[in-house]
């Protein structure tokens, strides 16, 4: 990317990576930001401009907020006004999508893939574009066994939520586009918080697995200090890795790619390039907790093979009121797939970008889901 001004169009800016994303373009001087979101949430990013201004003062000035709604073909409320973002966007970054494992597959392939098009077809109109910089995910690998390359797609993978799913059939028109835009593409694995504050918006991921046990040990200690908290089994044992990320990995990673060039036409895994497996991962936890560890391991596999059968699934899900944990969670304790961050590593060299260990920042991770989740 050329240096000195920079005008960017950034979709999902009020998100867990798009808010700390738009941190990190206001560290560039030179950077106007055009944040597109529904006319609703204006006063929710009036609200995080004041908050950057404590950093930012003139934040105000490079901020400018566009009413839009991605479900919409035009993208943008205002036909003059996209007239006249695609007369100076340089950039877009397209951060939002609808996560959430348990989505309608309706509701998914409207935020997931008519976003995607619209965004797109908005791209297509940019006379000064460099690039679309377009957020996916690792998802779109599915159940794939083996090592998922960062140039692979269509590889026979199968699907067990609509959000993977809706992901994929994206970025299979993003590939497409490709063809005729410039478009870099990142696969962020599994995001939890950030690793030096330990932040996170929502109980997701592996926060499904982590909090009731802190629910419970809430519990017994408010009975007796001395009386234990039991992490029974260890889902996915040491066969399975745990793709979890912080937040702040993939923010440095987006800002940092995004600025290098010739990154067009490439795929960009952001996950741990060193993976603990998920025994490794919970027993991590359990010693930071003060946990008793799990007695032994338990392979998924054939939980993954009995809901794919039919009303079994849909038994499941009845029981989610009452667990609070959705069923998809089951699937990425199963999923035998190895990443390669080839791409990611190479682009990153001679930075001081790197993925910190799970264990440097577990602690961190379990005292503030402690105090906003428990």
């Amino acid at each position: 990317m050329p240096k000195g001004k920079r005008t960017v169009l950034l979709t999902g800016g009020t998100g867990f990576i798009g808010r700390r994303l738009v941190k990190k373009l206001l560290l560039q001087k030179q950077t106007q930001i055009y944040l597109v979101v529904r006319r609703s949430s204006f006063s929710k990013v009036e609200r995080m401009i004041e908050s950057l201004m404590l950093t930012f003062p003139d934040a105000p000035e490079r901020i400018h907020i566009v009413s839009g709604d991605l479900s919409k073909p035009t993208l943008l409320e205002s036909t003059v006004e996209a007239t006249e973002l695609q007369k100076k966007v340089q950039e877009i970054f397209h951060l939002a999508a609808h996560y959430e494992l348990g989505i309608s597959r309706e509701d998914a392939i409207k935020a997931n893939v008519d976003g995607t098009l619209h965004m797109l077809n908005f791209a297509r109109g940019c006379e000064k574009l460099n690039c679309v910089h377009y957020v996916s995910t690792l998802a779109v690998a599915g159940d794939y066994k083996g090592v998922w390359h960062e140039d692979m797609l269509l590889a026979g993978q199968q699907f067990d939520n609509h959000y993977a799913y809706t992901k994929f059939l994206a970025e299979v028109e993003v590939r497409e586009a490709a063809e005729e835009l410039p478009i870099a593409i990142y696969r962020p694995g599994v995001v939890v918080g950030d690793s030096t504050t330990g932040e996170m918006d929502k109980i997701d991921g592996p926060y499904y697995l982590l909090v009731p046990f802190m629910k419970i040990q809430a519990l017994t200690r408010s009975i007796s200090p001395v009386i234990p908290t039991f992490f029974p089994l260890a889902p996915g044992g040491t066969y399975i890795k745990c793709h979890i990320v912080p937040v702040d990995y993939v923010v440095n990673c987006l800002d940092h790619i995004s600025r290098k060039k010739g990154i067009e036409g490439k795929t960009f895994s952001l996950t741990d390039p060193n993976p603990v497996s998920m025994r490794e991962f919970i027993d991590i936890f359990c010693d930071k907790a003060g946990w008793v560890r799990p007695i032994a391991n338990v392979y998924t596999d054939p939980l993954v093979w009995a809901l794919r059968l039919p009303g079994i699934k849909q038994l499941a899900q009845s029981l989610e009121p009452i667990t609070n944990v959705p069923v998809e969670i089951v699937h990425y304790t199963a999923y035998a797939t190895k990443y390669d961050t080839s791409n990611t590593l190479e682009f990153l060299k001679g930075s001081d970008i790197t993925c910190p260990n799970i264990k440097t920042y577990a602690g961190k991770l379990l005292a503030y889901a402690r105090r906003h989740f428990v």
